[in-house]
């Protein structure tokens, strides 16, 4: 058996709990990283509680404009601007302009196979 305090963020008080050293373990081992893997973790003012209004206060006090609204565009639009070709133009006449009929799906995980010929 383990007995550890934590502080409860709801009621803002330390805590005691004993648990199994074995489910200690588990739940210690979840915040290990794989090999390879690196933790980024944010605190200061970057922290996720309050980084919008930080980051707003800081512009103010810096006299910098505030950030514009990232405007969402379609692929058409961007490959306009990036390349200045208009894909929506049909290949062969560059005249009459292609229309979407269908998407592919996204990828599912699903096997083709799976699909077409069920397991048996």
């Amino acid at each position: 058996m383990v007995t550890f305090k934590y502080k409860n963020r709801k009621t803002n008080q330390m805590e005691e709990t004993t648990i199994k050293a074995v489910e200690f373990v588990r739940r210690f081992l979840l915040h290990a990283l794989p090999k390879g893997f690196v933790r980024i973790r944010h605190f200061g003012f970057l922290a996720n509680r309050n980084r919008t209004e930080n980051l707003a206060q800081i512009r103010q006090l810096h006299g910098l404009p505030e950030t514009e609204k990232i405007v969402e565009k379609s692929v058409e639009e961007m490959m306009l601007k990036l390349t200045g070709i208009d894909i929506t133009l049909c290949p062969c006449c560059k005249k009459g302009k292609m229309q979407i009929v269908a998407e592919v799906p996204k990828y599912t995980g699903v096997c083709a196979n799976e699909i077409i010929r069920p397991p048996n």
